[in-house]
């Protein structure tokens, strides 16, 4: 039997202009469950990526916050976990941002022995209607020859429906 392990990091914001800072205090809420509306997954590889579910459930502490994702090789979620950003001052059009990186090493397949470490991005913009878009990245390391350097891309956009 193997361990999964799980390393967390916050994903500083980047690009032009002003940057997004992490929440400090007064943090703009995102809790809640969003219900994805459209997704599209981008990338072929041998591995099974995790995968968001029907619905994105955000759990937030001040400026942390969690999700869990489906991983097909077990019938266990994963809970990932990172911070909230708020914008620059002067945006109009984002009330926050949501980042969180892992890694995480389990089977390539629901049905292989073979393990690997796959690296997880998750960032999620949330805009003033309670639309929640962004991506979730499950990167292949290559360790036990999947694909190195392999990504799978699932893009959404969810909309709020609670608590």
């Amino acid at each position: 039997m193997f361990k999964r392990f799980l390393v967390v990091s916050v994903v500083a914001g980047g690009g032009c202009g002003p940057a997004w800072q992490v929440c400090t205090a007064n943090c703009p809420s995102v809790s809640g469950s969003y219900g994805v509306q459209a997704v599209s997954l981008n990338g072929q590889c041998s591995f099974q990526p995790y995968l968001l579910g029907p619905a994105v459930a955000l759990a937030q502490q001040d400026a942390q916050v969690s999700t869990p994702l489906i991983d097909p090789t077990t019938p266990f979620p994963l809970s990932l976990e990172g911070s909230v950003l708020v914008p620059p001052a002067n945006s109009q059009d984002a009330v926050a941002e949501v980042q969180m990186e892992a890694q995480s090493a389990r089977a390539i397949s629901g049905n292989a022995a073979a393990l690997d470490t796959f690296e997880l991005r998750f960032q999620a913009s949330l805009l003033a209607g309670g639309v929640l878009s962004g991506s979730l990245s499950t990167s292949s390391l290559g360790q036990s020859g999947s694909d190195p350097a392999c990504v799978v891309n699932e893009q959404f956009s969810a909309r709020w429906m609670g608590p």
